[in-house]
């Protein structure tokens, strides 16, 4: 979960004897809510220790949001990545349109 995953990104800042953080990301995606708040918390970690993503074959959507907070980002040769997000918005024109 982002709670369990930010917790452990919390412990790592808070603890002077971990030096770098490693993260294994193999994700098609995830939920929306926490992501970006648990990139921001991977980001504030990169400024203060050396951190890597190690992707094992995919880091799309959330998962590549989260690897892309980290310093650096290493890939397998046929693995996939990126495609960060997408917002959809739908409006229901047609009570409008009948009123017309």
């Amino acid at each position: 979960s982002y709670e369990g995953l930010q917790a452990q990104v919390l412990r790592a800042m808070r603890n002077p004897a971990i030096k770098a953080a490693v993260f294994e990301v193999d994700s098609f995606g995830g939920e929306l809510a926490g992501a970006f708040e648990t990139a921001d918390l991977i980001a504030r970690l990169s400024a203060e220790k050396p951190t890597l993503a190690i992707l094992t074959d995919h880091a799309l959507s959330a998962g590549y949001l989260l690897a892309s907070a980290t310093r650096q980002i290493v890939l397998p040769e046929h693995g996939r990545a990126g495609s960060i997000g997408v917002v959809t918005l739908h409006t229901d024109w047609s009570k409008a349109l009948e009123q017309q």
